[in-house]
């Protein structure tokens, strides 16, 4: 079942810190770390290219060119990127427990993504001993409607508001 909330905000986890003791800043929530733009960020910095202007417009095509081309140290970007993403599944895991997380955006259309997170969750679970072994392992799918799922919740929503 789907959770919408007393104000529609139910599963926005873009707006959840990473740091809870820190303020709420962009730069401090899920969206930064585990949007595009934190994969963007993991592989520049794996490429060593994180501060050179010349690939200050590096964009998602580019990243999963490289990923699917080969590109070594991207893919340990991706990995640095997917291993973030499921260590954050795992506590929303814990407070929802949900049966299956939908991902989607622009980049839930590429199968290394969905892999590597899959890949994250099975290695982050095996660390896991003692009372955590009951602990459900978060499982994820790509969301249908992809890069459009969040156009398609507002307009739902907007109906709702003009009925």
């Amino acid at each position: 079942n789907v959770l919408h909330g007393t104000h529609c905000f139910a599963g926005e986890f873009s707006m959840m810190r990473n740091d809870a003791a820190s303020p709420l800043t962009i730069p401090n929530t899920f969206s930064d770390l585990c949007g595009w733009m934190g994969l963007r960020r993991f592989v520049l910095e794996a490429k060593g290219l994180v501060n050179d202007p010349a690939y200050a417009e590096v964009d998602g095509r580019t990243i999963f060119e490289w990923i699917d081309g080969g590109d070594e140290d991207a893919r340990r970007g991706l990995d640095a990127y997917a291993n973030a993403f499921a260590g954050r599944l795992f506590n929303l895991q814990c407070v929802l427990d949900p049966d299956v997380f939908a991902i989607a955006g622009g980049i839930s259309c590429h199968d290394a993504l969905i892999e590597a997170i899959e890949r994250a969750i099975v290695e982050q679970r095996k660390a896991y001993t003692g009372p955590l072994d009951a602990m459900p392992l978060p499982r994820i799918t790509r969301a249908t409607l992809g890069n459009d799922a969040n156009l398609y919740g507002a307009v739902q929503e907007a109906r709702k508001l003009l009925a």
